[in-house]
């Protein structure tokens, strides 16, 4: 009956999972079974068969755990109770059913109460030891040789001092041990003319006439025949398979001749050990948890199809980055060995995607995941939020400044350069807990030498302005001069755009260096300054020679002194370049290694621009600081990093992260390729938010590339900013601060193009002035340039801005951000609107006319739904405000010149404003008017589908539905967008399937390159859509009024409980979501299963003199609303 060894027994796949209850799946009848419910559930819902085979009844049973089950699932779940006795199953309903019983008859009943009270006796008389009956139970007696109170009910860790004592009781009584008092019972048993079975669990002797074998037996005849399932498919588990005090246990009464093809694990403490049939595992509960947890993974994972599993992924080509072991890091391989012809590398495009893969930013400083060393550096580039100077050539805008490059060092052994022929063993991962790119690989040269490469790099997440490196070279076999040029290289360019005018560049002996430029249109000054050490690390055991390299600044304990020397830098510097050489002779064993403190500093950093406001001389004398005062800051930066040490400041950094992933992280029981690509989104859009700067937003491309010109879109707000609203609220009310910054240049927009109030740019960079191209790059064969119109006609993304800040205020409770700059921003997107809309004399109607809608396929369209509802929503939302805040508007009114006209205009273009409604007869909204009769009916993106998504409430699922099966067949997905939102609004409508195939797509965009431009930047709309479709679709979490929709608009709700709705649909390849949200101070963690949720109500952070009591939160789900107190939890069972 041996089945191989552990973990070979443990990789398998079983139809049906027997198991011992007490000891085994719960430590006591008592004890909690929380960590086993969804567990049961998941793999019930898969169509696994679970029996618990013990010796309590099926009361007991039931009111512990199977009354907590979901009865969608319960039809394979069977309970075999009073030790072999009887078996229980569940009907259709869930309700309880008796399927055998073995019941004593009088005789035998009185049979066992004779040889128990005899075996009292002798025990008394001829021992002198007192032992209780218990005699309650049914088909059996038990006797206590323990009757005393302390051993009542004894868990199951206490079993080897139970046994001890229990022996010791017997010796002293005259009795050999436990197996003389079975003995006797069994005698007894004979005497009276009973065939009875004894067993013991150590304080009870117990007679009776069945035991686990009957439970057994019936399983294999009854259930697994029946159902196709062979024995070796059937998987034992329990905790007393090996002997107690020389008696069997009972667990071992499962292994029974039916049940020889079968596998047995233990996962209890068994003292005397286990029989050659049974693997050890021991661990108790933990290990029983932790066998689900494999089976879960098996199931899901599997090729075959089980009941309500979606089955594999499939013929999926491979992610561009594969998951780590435990689906926290992502990683870029090249398996090979040294060869003449050169390593594998990969395609340009291909290095160009990894370099936005590995990018490293904090919403300041990104540092696009370029080799420092030059081994394919396709599209290496640095980024300043925020730093912006207009492009020459065909599209003349302003775009995202590539800076000084603070990468390059490169690597010679006797003069050849390390390059990219004779690599092998080479590996780059991302670890996503702490924000920390890693590289190893190794290079051998013509004659037999080989080096290891490793180097790792950090964007801090505590100085903004700081980036620290290190690299290390080994020598691994034979021996050789090693040098390391190490520069800051301010000749750089945007794609062959020069941007920047260098000013200055010095490296000096004590190892520092800078490189100072100066935008040349914009005219920001940029310090880009480094402070490096390297050292020798002399061979020794591996141990030896990390504890050096940890030694801070490479001076340590005595014993670890003689193994570090310095390596004296040599300064190095040319027309635009700055740094060091370091070169050292290695012997085989032997490493050097270098530590790079690098820190930028630009002239629109905040320090500078906060300077202007204070007294004294004009804001614009001081608001820009000398070159000389720039690279003093980057300087002394980059000293003081040098100076607090890289393994100091590289665990500050990884703190920081560790508490933002407390925040924001999102576990899923399910494939593995989901949570990674969801913990890769999550990391990204984490690391992007801005940590101090208001004047600055994320790009389209975030900061990881050239994309978009580094320019704003809808994106942030729509897609991007929800994310933050619920996980860093904070950070989304800097960026709503950019686009109240940014009004001055929206309302340049409006009155240049005739309108009143703030038109916001399509396309907006540092001023929030319009920056779309007015005309495309020239075609590469006919040099024909195309018009762009987004700028000029894609107007909804006022209505977009506007929508954001409310839906900001009503999550966060934010009104004092309303009142002092939010209202701002929709009142005068509120104006816009009410003067862009045209008057229709012959219908008596306003009309929005011209326009481009989300789907760009069509231009110049008239009354957009979308736009026209957005529109119209900003109409409405502006009067609330009017009538909320009577002083704010009338200081607004004031300020802005506002008409007293203005008001009632408002109030008749939101009456009269034509609003496409459903075709009465299919549902349909028409996208714009005339949309049914255009020969071209491909859409780009979600247009109406995206109006469902803001706006839900509007209509019924019903119209809702009629317009996801118009639309969607017809919509070619080609913007990024598109598949996030299509993903949450499948999941609002019920269409699961649908929901998960989208998410699908958001992976494949991401780490597959869908769309072929990811060497561009990150799609980091599609980043946060994926959360979108995780929280707001999988798990279905809304945000209510008081009449339970999502749209609410009034103020006065901030003063009452928040209502979270809960209405999960996870897709079938999940077995369970955790995820959290912040709404108004209080954090939401909501664990999700396919039948229950469990909601608990965390308060974060709040107000002096708020109670928990007074941050409760009510949890709207599975029909019933429950108000949550702070630090309080609700379950819902789900229908």
């Amino acid at each position: 009956m041996s089945h191989g060894n552990l973990n070979q027994l443990l990789s398998r796949r079983y139809k049906m999972l027997v198991f011992d209850w007490d000891g085994t799946a719960v430590a006591s009848r008592r004890g909690p079974v929380d960590h086993l419910i969804w567990r049961t559930e998941a793999l019930l819902g898969r169509g696994v068969w679970l029996a618990a085979v013990t010796g309590t009844n099926f009361a007991n049973l039931h009111r512990q755990f199977f009354s907590f089950l979901h009865p969608k699932v319960k039809a394979n779940m069977l309970a075999c109770v009073n030790r072999g006795s009887e078996v229980y199953g569940f009907d259709s309903e869930g309700c309880p059913v008796r399927l055998w019983a073995r019941e004593a008859t009088d005789a035998e009943n009185a049979m066992m109460d004779e040889a128990v009270d005899m075996a009292q006796r002798i025990l008394k008389e001829q021992h002198d030891l007192a032992a209780e009956i218990v005699s309650n139970r049914m088909n059996r007696r038990k006797l206590d040789i323990m009757p005393f109170p302390k051993w009542d009910d004894p868990p199951k860790e206490k079993i080897a001092e139970l046994l001890q004592k229990t022996q010791e009781r017997l010796k002293t009584a005259g009795i050999a041990g436990l197996a003389s008092v079975i003995d006797l019972v069994l005698r007894c048993s004979e005497q009276v003319g009973l065939d009875g079975r004894v067993t013991s669990d150590v304080k009870h002797i117990e007679l009776g006439l069945t035991d686990k074998a009957d439970s057994v037996d019936y399983l294999i005849d009854q259930i697994a025949k029946p159902h196709g399932i062979d024995a070796s498919d059937i998987l034992f588990i329990g905790d007393e398979f090996g002997s107690i005090g020389g008696c069997a246990g009972s667990d071992s009464k499962m292994i029974t001749p039916k049940t020889e093809h079968a596998a047995f694990i233990s996962v209890g403490q068994e003292p005397e050990g286990v029989s050659p049939a049974v693997h050890y595992m021991g661990g108790g509960i933990e290990s029983f948890s932790r066998i689900l947890d494999m089976q879960m993974n098996l199931w899901r994972e599997s090729g075959e199809t089980v009941p309500g599993c979606q089955g594999p992924m499939g013929d999926d080509p491979p992610l561009l980055l594969q998951p780590t072991e435990n689906n926290w890091g992502v990683c870029e391989t090249a398996a090979g060995t040294p060869h003449e012809t050169g390593w594998d590398v990969a395609a340009a495009d291909t290095a160009a995607s990894y370099e936005t893969l590995f990018t490293l930013t904090n919403g300041y400083l990104s540092v696009r995941g370029a080799h420092e060393d030059g081994l394919n550096r396709e599209n290496p580039g640095s980024f300043v939020a925020g730093v912006f100077d207009r492009a020459s050539g065909p599209y003349d805008v302003p775009e995202l400044v590539v800076i000084q490059d603070p990468l390059p060092i490169e690597i010679c052994v006797d003069g050849e350069k390390v390059a990219g022929d004779r690599i092998s063993d080479y590996r780059r991962q991302l670890d996503m807990p702490a924000g920390i790119l890693h590289r190893f690989y190794r290079w051998s040269d013509g004659v037999g030498r080989i080096i290891s490469v490793e180097s790792e790099r950090f964007v801090s997440d505590v100085d903004e302005h700081l980036l620290c490196m290190r690299l290390s070279v080994t020598m691994q076999r034979g021996s050789g001069r090693v040098s390391l040029r190490s520069r800051l290289n301010g000749n750089v360019s945007n794609s062959g755009v020069a941007h920047l005018a260098v000013d200055s560049v010095e490296a000096l002996s004590d190892g520092s260096a800078c490189v100072c430029t100066t935008t040349i249109e914009s005219e920001i000054g940029i310090a880009l300054a480094c402070v490096e050490r390297a050292v020798t690390v002399k061979s020794g055991d591996k141990g030896e020679r990390d504890a050096a390299r940890k030694c801070e600044p490479f001076v340590g304990a005595a014993s670890l002194r003689d193994q570090v020397s310095s390596i004296q830098p040599v300064p190095y510097q040319s027309d635009s370049a700055a740094g060091h050489d370091f070169e050292v002779c290695l012997e085989e064993g032997q490493s050097m290694e270098t530590r790079k403190f690098i820190a930028v500093h630009t002239s629109r950093d905040a320090i500078w621009r906060t300077r202007g406001r204070e007294p004294g001389p004009s804001r614009a004398q001081k608001q820009r600081p000398s070159m000389d005062e720039l690279a003093s800051a980057a300087r002394a930066n980059a000293g003081e990093a040098a100076y607090c040490g890289y393994s100091n400041c590289k665990a500050e950094h990884a703190a920081k992260w560790s508490k933002k992933w407390e925040c924001c992280d999102i576990r899923i029981d399910g494939p593995a390729r989901d949570q990674t690509a969801l913990r890769f989104a999550l990391y990204h859009l984490a690391s992007l938010g801005p940590q101090s700067n208001d004047t600055v937003s994320i790009a389209a491309k975030g900061l990881h590339g050239e994309g978009y010109k580094g320019h704003v879109f809808w994106d942030t707000e729509i897609f991007i900013l929800p994310f933050y609203v619920a996980q860093f609220p904070d950070i989304a009310r800097r960026l709503l601060m950019y686009r109240y910054n940014t009004l001055p240049g929206a309302r340049r927009k409006a009155r240049e193009n005739g309108f009143r109030g703030a038109m916001y740019a399509w396309e907006s960079a540092d001023s929030g002035d319009e920056t779309t191209p007015k005309w495309s790059a020239p075609h590469p064969e006919t040099g024909e340039r195309a018009r762009i119109l987004c700028g000029e006609l894609e107007d909804h993304i006022t209505a977009d801005v506007a929508y954001a800040v409310w839906e900001y205020c009503r999550w966060t409770g934010d009104w004092d951000f309303m009142e002092s700059y939010g209202m701002e921003i929709i009142v005068e997107a509120a104006r816009f609107w009410a003067s862009r809309a045209e008057w229709n004399d012959e219908k008596a109607r306003y009309d929005i006319l011209g326009v481009i809608g989300p789907d760009e396929f069509h231009e110049q369209v008239d009354n957009n739904a979308f736009t026209n509802y957005v529109a119209r929503w900003t109409l409405l939302a502006a009067l609330e405000l009017a009538e909320g805040f009577p002083a704010v508007w009338d200081d607004l009114a004031r300020r802005l010149g506002i008409g007293q006209d203005e008001p009632d205009q408002i109030r008749r273009v939101a009456d009269l404003l034509y609003l496409p409604a459903p075709d009465p007869d299919s549902g349909v909204i028409e996208q714009f008017e005339g949309y049914h009769h255009c020969e071209r009916k491909l859409i780009k993106q979600a247009d109406v589908v995206m109006l469902g998504r803001l706006l839900p409430d509007l209509f019924d699922k019903r119209v809702w539905s009629a317009n996801w099966r118009y639309y969607e067949p017809r919509t070619t997905h080609l913007s990024s967008l598109s598949a996030s939102a299509h993903s949450a609004f499948a999941s609002y409508l019920g269409l699961h399937k649908e929901a998960y195939d989208y998410f699908e797509q958001c992976i494949h965009i991401e780490l597959q390159d869908e769309k072929g431009n990811l060497k561009d930047g990150v799609h980091a709309a599609n980043l946060g859509g994926m959360w979108q479709a995780v929280v707001c679709g999988f798990a279905g979490m809304r945000l209510l009024n008081a009449e339970g929709r999502d749209s609410s608009r009034n103020r006065g709700e901030d003063e009452t409980d928040p209502v979270i709705s809960i209405d999960p649909r996870l897709p079938s390849s999940w077995d369970r979501l955790h995820v959290s949200v912040e709404c108004r101070s209080r954090l939401v963690r909501a664990t999700i299963t396919p039948y229950r949720v469990a909601a608990a109500n965390r308060l974060r952070s709040g107000k002096a003199g708020e109670t928990g009591e007074s941050q409760a939160v009510v949890i709207d789900c599975a029909g019933r609303r429950q108000r949550v107190a702070a630090g309080q939890s609700a379950e819902f069972v789900l229908v």
